[in-house]
């Protein structure tokens, strides 16, 4: 008789629950989650850079993950600034570097 009145209290629960139309969840535009993008590697292939949009905003935020220690660090300034060079045109020689800011 327990099992039989768990039952019912559960079908009760779940009644009173109201559908989510697809209307509303498609109104988040952070409801997939965010996607790492523009992957790339390090000059010296310890490190991973990648953007992730931040949460509930338009931007994108530049992150890097050390291969050796798995330590993910949150880049600004001088760090994003070489961080940049994975977007780079480089020589043959590979010894000079050209970046492109907007």
């Amino acid at each position: 008789m327990l099992i039989i009145n768990l039952s019912l209290n559960a079908n009760a629960t779940t009644t009173k629950q109201s559908k989510l139309t697809l209307e509303q969840i498609m109104a988040d535009p952070d409801w997939i989650g965010r996607a790492p993008q523009g992957i790339g590697w390090s000059s010296g292939q310890d490190k991973v850079y990648y953007r992730v949009k931040a949460a509930g905003h338009s931007h994108f935020e530049t992150y890097s993950y050390d291969l050796a220690s798995g330590q993910t660090e949150k880049l600004e300034g001088e760090s994003l600034i070489k961080a940049r060079l994975t977007d780079a045109t480089w020589n043959p020689q590979r010894t000079q570097a050209v970046v492109v800011y907007e």
